[in-house]
């Protein structure tokens, strides 16, 4: 015996509930742009759940919040950091771990790894720039001293 049997709201709403399942339903077909737009809603939500899940402990993980800081730079400095963020870069340690060179040793100075780090003490840049921390005009120094080699 169900608990509820003999409150009176409860078995009205049995009642209502049982009376609807005899009734036809009604197939009502769903306009297709309301179709497409649920369809590409849920797409949007399950492609940002699986790229927050596979961006998780990436040097690039928050290169959806950070970009903004540099969308009003001018172009070589906003270039110079979007790449030093995500590591994606024309240093010897990137190059290096996508087979290009064979060392990430610093091209430059041939000490230390050439990495965004390294551009700030390496002996060969300059000590100005490394003085006020400038690593977009470190970067393209570093990326014109590679060429030149």
């Amino acid at each position: 015996v169900p608990s509820h049997v003999g409150i009176n709201g409860n078995e009205k709403a049995d009642q209502l509930a049982k009376k609807g399942t005899l009734e036809p339903q009604c197939n009502k077909p769903i306009p297709p742009d309301s179709l497409k737009k649920q369809f590409s809603e849920k797409l949007k939500t399950n492609l940002k759940l699986s790229q927050a899940v596979k961006s998780t402990g990436k040097p690039w993980a928050n290169i959806q919040n950070s970009w903004k800081k540099f969308c009003h730079s001018p172009r070589k400095k906003a270039v110079a950091n979007f790449r030093l963020s995500t590591g994606h870069d024309c240093l010897a340690e990137h190059l290096n771990r996508i087979g290009i060179l064979p060392s990430s040793e610093c091209q430059i100075c041939n000490s230390g790894t050439m990495n965004s780090d390294h551009l700030l003490v390496c002996p060969l840049l300059d000590k100005q720039s490394q003085e006020r921390g400038d690593l977009c005009k470190l970067y393209w120094d570093a990326r014109d001293h590679m060429n030149s080699l």
